[in-house]
C-alpha cells in the first residue's frame, strides 16, 4: 500500500458524506453477493479506511471478530471511532498471523504490492470467503495490471454468485 503519510493526509476528506455514501454502497453490493445465512467467526478488512466497509460488515455480521488492516494510523483512528468493536492489526498484511473466514478488500485492492497480494489470497481459510471490489477503468484484458486478481477469479469455481456476478459486471 501507499505509504501511511499520504492516507493520513487525506483521512478528513475520506469522511466526506460523498465518500461516505460511496464506500457505503461500494461495501454493501460486495456483501450482497454473500448468502445472507453465511456466519463467520473472523472476518479481515484490508485497506479499511476511515471504517465504511468495517460498519457494513459489523452491522451484517454482528458476532464475527472483525480485523482491519489500514497503513494511515489517521485513518485507523477515525474506524475505531466509527467501528469500537473491530480489532486494528495496524499497516500491513504481514501483520496477518491468523487465517481469517471472510477477508474483504474494498476498493483497495489496487493499492497493495505485488507480495501483499499473494498474502491476502493466503490469508483465507479454506473454504472461506475472498471479496474484492476494484475500480478497473480499461476494458482490455490485461491493462489494469492485476493479473493476479484476475487469475485468482477466473480459478473459482463458476456456480459461486459473485463469480457469476463478476463476469456480468464485466470487471474483468
Amino acid at each position: 500500500m501507499k505509504g501511511a503519510s499520504f492516507y493520513d493526509d487525506l483521512a478528513q476528506s475520506y469522511d466526506s458524506e460523498k465518500n461516505a455514501t460511496f464506500y457505503t454502497e461500494i461495501a454493501s453490493a460486495l456483501l450482497d453477493l454473500t448468502p445472507r445465512e453465511t456466519r463467520f467467526e473472523r472476518i479481515v478488512d484490508v485497506g479499511s479506511g476511515t471504517g465504511f466497509s468495517a460498519a457494513v460488515l459489523s452491522k451484517r455480521f454482528p458476532d464475527s471478530e472483525i480485523v482491519t488492516i489500514e497503513p494511515s494510523a489517521e485513518m485507523n483512528s477515525r474506524a475505531e471511532q466509527r467501528v469500537p468493536s473491530a480489532r486494528s492489526l495496524g499497516p500491513g498484511l504481514a501483520s496477518l498471523e491468523h487465517r481469517a473466514d471472510f477477508v474483504c478488500s474494498s476498493m483497495s485492492y489496487h493499492w497493495l504490492q505485488p507480495v501483499d497480494k499473494r498474502r491476502l489470497l493466503k490469508s483465507v481459510r479454506g473454504g472461506g470467503t475472498l471479496a474484492i471490489s476494484a475500480a478497473v477503468n480499461d476494458e482490455r484484458p490485461h491493462s489494469s495490471g492485476n493479473d493476479l486478481l484476475r487469475q485468482v477469479l477466473f480459478s473459482c469455481r463458476s456456480d459461486h454468485p459473485w463469480a457469476a456476478a463478476d463476469r456480468r459486471s464485466r470487471l474483468l
